[in-house]
């Protein structure tokens, strides 16, 4: 099982591995899995750094900022709520 899900998901690191046996109902360690892929020639996908910057660099133009606020209007008649939505997109 653990050689099958590597092999269907080969971007998968150990712990997501772990995790997604767990969800089987297969309680394995991180260990356990490494040795099973190891043995079967398998390699895991390498440890990522979470860059803030780089996810940025490659999701920016596509991301928007949101904020949704009220604003009390004084009129002749009395006061009127007005909702207000801002969006604006992070790349222009």
């Amino acid at each position: 099982m653990v050689r099958r899900l590597a092999e269907e998901k080969p971007s998968w690191g150990y712990r997501r591995l772990v995790g997604a046996l767990h969800h089987l109902g297969a309680s394995l360690s991180k260990n356990t899995v490494a040795r099973i892929l190891e043995d079967g020639g398998l390699r895991p996908a390498p440890k990522r750094t979470r860059s803030w910057r780089r996810f940025l660099e490659q999701q920016g133009a596509s991301m928007v900022a949101a904020d949704f606020f009220t604003v009390e209007l004084t009129r002749g008649w009395g006061i009127q709520r007005v909702h207000v939505l801002v969006m604006m997109h992070l790349a222009s």
